[in-house]
């Protein structure tokens, strides 16, 4: 008798089980993937030395994940946003994990970014509204008239500075900026004299001199904006998404995944910038 009862439980625990499992939704198959990158013109001073960062990540998951159509093309931030918005299967590479983003992707962090600075001509630096420690405070920048700047339209700086652009006046000095890619070009720009100034990484600054030599251009840091973030593979909040960011989580937390993110982490960092952030750099991603 206490046989059969106990039969009759494991029935009813299979039988639930059973259900439980058909209850749970299959990840969906996955056979092809567009990968959205800022390159070519992503880092023109640094694709002389090496291929952009998001090509060699794509060239890196493409190996690991056979069986699936793997294809990259090339698009600005706009681009990138509208497509997650809309749930196309296509995921961005090295695109900037904010909290508001989170809303519209799922992520798979890859590389620790500095945060950004105001990149400016030397000549100009004294016009910037600069605290005692020297760093800019926004607010009053993109307020001030007398001062030309822009931002790359839907590219994101770090929640702090998004913030900042938002909350900037129409009657200052700011714009917005479509770029063939994420921006590429803006510290040419700022260079030539076309802008006064704009909103890079540190990294951009440092290559910005390549070409227009080593005292032209200054990064300055931003009055609350001194916490490094994170850029990753970003896919669409959908169950195709999630099933391709899982199965970039996996090739990515392999040691050779880990190796690669760290090694490319070094080449987005001034060597200033992995000397401030060395915990966060030294941490596995």
């Amino acid at each position: 008798m206490k046989r059969a009862g106990r039969a009759v439980i494991l029935g009813v625990l299979a039988a639930c089980l059973c259900a439980a499992a058909r209850a749970q939704p299959a990840s969906p198959p996955v056979s092809r993937i567009t990968w959205i990158s800022g390159a070519p013109s992503e880092r023109p001073g640094l694709a002389l030395e090496r291929e952009p960062f998001s090509l060699r990540l794509a060239a890196f998951i493409e190996t690991r994940w056979p069986g699936v159509d793997h294809g990259v093309v090339t698009a600005n931030a706009l681009r990138a946003v509208k497509t997650l918005t809309e749930g196309e299967q296509a995921c961005v590479l090295a695109f900037a994990h904010t909290p508001e983003r989170e809303r519209l992707a799922y992520f798979r962090d890859a590389l620790l970014v500095a945060p950004p600075v105001v990149v400016v001509r030397r000549d100009k630096l004294a016009a910037l509204p600069r605290d005692a420690a020297g760093e800019v405070d926004l607010a009053r920048l993109f307020a001030d008239r007398a001062l030309r700047g822009a931002v790359v339209s839907d590219r994101s700086y770090g929640s702090f500075v998004d913030g900042q652009v938002r909350a900037a006046p129409g009657s200052g000095g700011l714009s917005t900026y479509a770029a063939n890619d994420f921006g590429s070009s803006i510290p040419a720009m700022v260079a030539l004299g076309r802008l006064d100034y704009s909103v890079v990484l540190e990294i951009d600054v440092e290559l910005g001199r390549r070409s227009t030599g080593p005292g032209a251009l200054v990064g300055v840091p931003i009055l609350g904006a001194n916490t490094p973030g994170y850029a990753g593979v970003a896919c669409p909040r959908t169950p195709w998404g999630q099933a391709v960011i899982r199965r970039v989580d996996t090739i990515l937390s392999s040691p050779e995944g880990a190796a690669l993110l760290r090694r490319e982490t070094g080449y987005q960092m001034t060597p200033a910038a992995r000397q401030r952030f060395a915990a966060q750099f030294d941490a596995p991603r």
